[in-house]
């Protein structure tokens, strides 16, 4: 589909796949009126726009992070409340925050969530009963290439009797429908979605792109290389 004529070149390279994405989880978990959401990696790009996807609907949005760094942009995206996590905690349901946080609740009715090897097997103790959880994706897919460590992940099949006995819903997803696409454009054109872009770079800064994209510590979006 074509490029909508209000959306500039920068917004146009960071937009497509991660619309396209969320919007197609959005669609597939159903969300009600008044549900607590939980996203998870918010900082994340596929994180951040399942945020700005959320701010315009009836639901209540809660965010997890490793780090606090962003936290009022998040909060000013529609965040109702951050929680700080360490990967090291195995479980959810006794970190501090996030356990009391889930116990008032009733539990998390959706979660989405880009990165399932970190989070699957955690977030099944802190979801309702009837919650539905979908992914779209894996931290360490790239990880063995630079030799370097991946997350910590817990894989022992415990999670799969919650799965059960809460009647849990689990999903993965792959990109999504060409009306996903267009239903995000839609949006946007609308000024209902709005396009985290970080930082743009160009006229042969190539080094200068890829440190940023991938080291940068205090990056928040999407970093975009726009050819002249």
């Amino acid at each position: 589909m074509k490029v909508p004529d209000s959306m500039p070149d920068a917004t146009a390279a960071a937009f497509s796949i991660g619309a396209q994405t969320t919007y197609s989880m959005i669609r597939r978990l159903e969300i009600f009126d008044g549900a607590n959401v939980l996203v998870t990696s918010a900082k994340s790009n596929t994180s951040l726009f399942a945020i700005q996807a959320l701010k315009h609907r009836n639901v209540n949005v809660y965010a997890l992070s490793t780090s606090d760094r962003f936290h009022s942009e998040l909060q000013r995206m529609g965040v109702k409340e951050l929680v700080v996590i360490d990967l090291q905690c195995e479980n959810f349901t006794k970190h501090p925050i996030l356990g009391q946080l889930s116990g008032r609740l009733g539990g998390f009715h959706f979660v989405i969530d880009p990165y399932f090897d970190l989070h699957l097997s955690r977030v099944i103790d802190v979801m309702a009963v009837g919650g539905k959880y979908i992914t779209c994706g894996l931290y360490d897919q790239y990880l063995q290439m630079i030799q370097k460590q991946p997350g910590p992940t817990y894989r022992n099949g415990r999670e799969l009797v919650s799965v059960m006995l809460k009647n849990l819903h689990i999903m993965g997803n792959c990109i999504g429908l060409t009306t996903d696409l267009q239903a995000a454009a839609r949006d946007f054109e609308s000024g209902a979605l709005e396009v985290t872009v970080d930082s743009v770079f160009s006229d042969g800064r190539i080094a200068a792109f890829l440190d940023r994209t991938f080291n940068a510590k205090d990056r928040f979006g999407k970093v975009v290389y726009q050819y002249n």
